[in-house]
């Protein structure tokens, strides 16, 4: 399903998820789209929602559908990078973002990731495979403001580096970003610690809020492994 107030962005938008094969429910109206849901909750892969629409903001039409406890997936659509409303959207769950102007590549990322999180299809992943997936993607976070592992081992203080010749190396840091290569018994917290290092030194966009999406995951994950307690238990 598909909301948004913009009837030519809407309609575009529409056409093209068509074109691509997908069926489409298309709204202008929140309070309309609202109706169908409450009748066809259970019929839909996902719902994409404007962020910002009168009467009913995508934000809000979010909460009133958690709040039911529809567990639909959810995408946003938002040309405003607005940090607040964009983690308040994280809070309540959403699937991914989709910026204005987009890319058919940035939706269709944000459509396998829909796909994954729908009930019943979800691809559950084991705990180390997310550790690595997290880790990396705080990474690219760090590496797209001009730092490196290096320098994020150094400036965090989290991971240990190796003097190499006139450089350094992050052994224990490359060893986490492989499922594989992880320690036998991974020290989980340090890569909580290393998105909460992010969070507080790096410029809010898209990036962290997809890195905020992905630790949500994670921890969900830790604590059906029976792993996941408050950090200061940890040794």
């Amino acid at each position: 399903m598909l909301v948004d107030d913009d009837r030519f962005f809407l309609k575009a938008f529409k056409n093209l998820l068509e074109i691509k094969g997908h069926e489409v429910e298309a709204f202008h109206k929140p309070e309309e789209a609202w109706k169908y849901i409450g009748k066809n909750a259970f019929s839909l892969d996902g719902l994409i929602l404007d962020i910002r629409m009168p009467g009913m903001s995508g934000i809000d039409f979010l909460k009133k559908l958690r709040q039911h406890s529809f567990d639909i997936p959810v995408a946003l659509i938002t040309g405003v990078q607005s940090q607040n409303d964009l983690m308040e959207a994280v809070h309540f769950g959403i699937s991914g973002l989709i910026f204005k102007p987009f890319k058919w590549e940035q939706v269709l990322r944000t459509l396998e990731k829909m796909s994954q999180d729908a009930p019943g299809l979800a691809l559950v992943l084991d705990w180390k495979q997310q550790l690595s997936k997290v880790l990396q993607k705080s990474l690219d976070c760090w590496e797209q403001e001009g730092g490196n592992r290096i320098s994020l081992a150094q400036e965090s203080g989290i991971w240990k580096t190796t003097p190499d010749g006139s450089s350094f190396r992050t052994l224990t840091l490359n060893r986490y970003l492989k499922p594989e290569s992880q320690p036998k018994r991974p020290k989980w917290w340090l890569v909580l610690d290393t998105i909460q290092f992010m969070m507080l030194n790096l410029q809010p966009g898209p990036c962290l809020v997809e890195l905020e999406i992905e630790k949500r995951k994670l921890v969900q994950s830790l604590k059906e492994a029976g792993l996941y307690q408050d950090k200061t238990l940890q040794t």
